[in-house]
């Protein structure tokens, strides 16, 4: 991850384990809806899918991961889902 210095700049890169599973794609949004943006991946290892929920901490930083399993592709989704407010993943 690379925070902004508020000046068109960024601070030195940020890394984030995803607990292992190796992330297809990675989505920001808030996805526990407390106002703070949180990082949700959509994973592939060896087969097994899963979703990865980095909670954020609101000063840049991120809870360690929540693993949610899955038994299909997981993709994160930064957006309401079905013209709701709160961003989730859907499972395809």
């Amino acid at each position: 991850m690379l925070l902004g210095n508020g000046d068109g700049s960024f601070q030195a890169p940020l890394t984030q384990t995803t607990g292992g599973f190796s992330p297809i794609e990675a989505q920001v949004g808030d996805f526990n809806a407390d106002g703070i943006p949180d990082v949700m991946t959509g994973n592939n290892n060896l087969g097994v899918t899963s979703a990865v929920v980095l909670l954020g901490n609101g000063d840049g930083t991120l809870q360690p991961p929540s693993l949610f399993v899955t038994p299909l592709e997981a993709e994160a989704e930064s957006k309401g889902l079905e013209g709701g407010s709160l961003a989730g993943v859907t499972v395809r």
